[in-house]
């Protein structure tokens, strides 16, 4: 019998560390040590390899790396917070399949070097009810834990919720912003509470796609249907009731498989009904009006691009989309109508709004692409305020630099002149100057070339930083904050995956560990 290696060998040590990861990164159970199929493969590898119990990993390999993961990141955050010009979190509730409530925190800020930065504070058990002062508490202890109350301009976005509200509003030195993307869909259900007729529309298509997903004998005839057609062979797409991206996807698939499902849904023995000729025509306006929308929740959940600076130019697209199809009276003309009054409930004054408008101006895709005279000079002055008192924080060695390059290139009058000899003698830093630098530096970014909706504004803040060193902590400031809590959603998905119902027994504590790990460990090198 070969003789095993003690439990501290390297291999050892080196096969734990490696399941260990394996284990909270692809969400697999603590058992999958104890299956036979992992057994016979390290036997096959290496038989003197042997793994600890499951328990041991539940009690002891995981919680460790869990420690060494929350050192890791406090560490990064400590170094980070320097340079840092602001910090925003994302936070949601969500209940599990065995009814135990979670609070989802991420953290996201933009470095010094112009990397997007995002990790997982937490995804905590809340055993109270959810009133705004339990989620204020547990809030404020999560971000106290991690030292981030009280040092940066600290923005948080959560959805519309009333406790939501509450619990944010319950603590002042934070600023709260509502989720776009939320807001994007209660304008959507707004729409189709005013629109007759929608709700039974939307019963019907639900029914027609659960027929062909459940009948094994009906997909089969829908596919045969479709090759005959000459068609694409596509499945159709369920609705899922807490998205509503989904139930756009839904009929829009309906709409591509349209002729093939009319044929099959008129064949006998059929007990579906079809959607009539104005049902038809209705799903068709839906999907071509509401498609604007769709991209523009697509765009706005990214991780890695500027999303509020997004916003604005998003509702000003969908706002001209709707009003060119309401003014040319075409199909969908009566359901445009409709989403434009929910629009512009929902979204009031949008284009008065000065965050959004500041970080559309930051951003090099869009600037003041779309505005008026009046809202450029509104925003310059706030940036020029915003600079002027930051200027003292800048090293001067830099900014007599650059004050230097920016005031002989960009200044032709006379007035200008003083600044300049022969031997770029060193400017004396005062005041006046540094606000002159600033004036100079807003105006050439302005008359920058736009860059294209498909470059990266990460990518050229970093080339540009030290020419726009007055501007760029702004940039770092506003570009990193999101539009949407998206990314505490999707720590709910890997939450899901964890809490599953063959794993209900799973304690709160586990549950947390391993949800914080998995969201983590991808982007740190523990």
């Amino acid at each position: 019998m070969t003789e095993k290696y003690g439990k501290n060998h390297p291999k050892v040590v080196a096969m734990k560390n490696a399941v260990t990861k394996w284990m909270v990164e692809s969400l697999h159970p603590f058992t999958l040590v104890e299956e036979p199929g992992l057994l016979k493969v390290l036997e096959i590898a290496d038989s003197r390899i042997s793994l600890p119990s499951a328990k041991t990993f539940s009690r002891t390999l995981v919680p460790e790396l869990f420690e060494k993961t929350v050192a890791k990141m406090k560490c990064i955050l400590e170094s980070e917070k320097p340079t840092l010009q602001a910090l925003s979190i994302t936070t949601d509730m969500w209940t599990s399949v065995n009814t135990t409530s979670y609070l989802a925190v991420t953290v996201h800020y933009v470095t010094k070097d112009f990397a997007l930065t995002s990790y997982c504070l937490g995804c905590k058990a809340v055993m109270e009810s959810h009133t705004g002062e339990v989620i204020r508490r547990e809030l404020r202890n999560i971000l106290t834990e991690w030292g981030l109350l009280g040092t940066k301009v600290l923005y948080c976005v959560t959805d519309n919720a009333a406790n939501m509200r509450s619990a944010v509003t319950l603590m002042p030195d934070i600023t709260q912003l509502f989720c776009f993307a939320h807001t994007l869909n209660l304008m959507i259900k707004d729409t189709k509470k005013e629109y007759s007729g929608f709700d039974k529309m939307r019963h019907k298509c639900k029914s027609i796609v659960e027929h062909f997903r459940h009948s094994a004998i009906a997909r089969a005839n829908l596919h045969k249907r479709l090759k005959q057609l000459g068609m694409r062979e596509l499945e159709l797409v369920q609705n899922v009731e807490t998205r509503w991206n989904s139930e756009y996807l839904m009929m829009e698939r309906l709409c591509e498989l349209k002729d093939a499902l009319v044929i099959e849904l008129s064949q006998p023995g059929c007990r579906i009904d079809n959607l009539t000729s104005m049902e038809w025509g209705l799903v068709d306006s839906y999907v071509k009006v509401l498609k604007p929308i769709y991209e523009a929740t697509l765009q706005v959940s990214s991780d890695k691009k500027p999303t509020r600076s997004m916003i604005i130019p998003i509702l000003f697209g969908i706002e001209s989309r709707i009003k060119t199809v309401i003014e040319n009276k075409q199909q969908g003309s009566t359901l445009a109508k409709t989403l434009l009054k929910s629009l512009r409930s929902r979204f009031p004054m949008y284009m008065e709004d000065q965050l959004n408008l500041i970080c559309m101006f930051l951003d090099p895709r869009f600037k003041f692409h779309i505005l008026e005279e009046p809202q450029k000079k509104i925003i310059l002055q706030k940036l020029e305020t915003e600079i002027f008192a930051s200027i003292k924080e800048v090293p001067v060695g830099r900014l007599e630099e650059s004050a230097i390059k920016n005031i002989t290139t960009s200044a032709t009058s006379q007035l200008f002149s003083i600044f300049e000899n022969s031997s770029c003698q060193r400017i004396q830093t005062n005041k006046r100057t540094l606000e002159l630098q600033g004036k100079l530096q807003l105006e050439a970014y302005t008359n920058e070339p736009r860059i294209t909706i498909n470059d990266d504004p990460f990518q050229w803040w970093q080339d540009n930083r030290f020419k726009y060193e007055l501007i760029s902590p702004l940039a770092q400031k506003y570009l990193g904050i999101p539009a949407t809590e998206v990314a505490s959603e999707r720590v709910f998905s890997s939450a899901g995956n964890v809490i599953t119902n063959r794993r209900t027994r799973l304690l709160p504590e586990n549950a947390e560990t391993l949800v914080f790990l998995h969201q983590n460990l991808k982007s740190l090198d523990v």
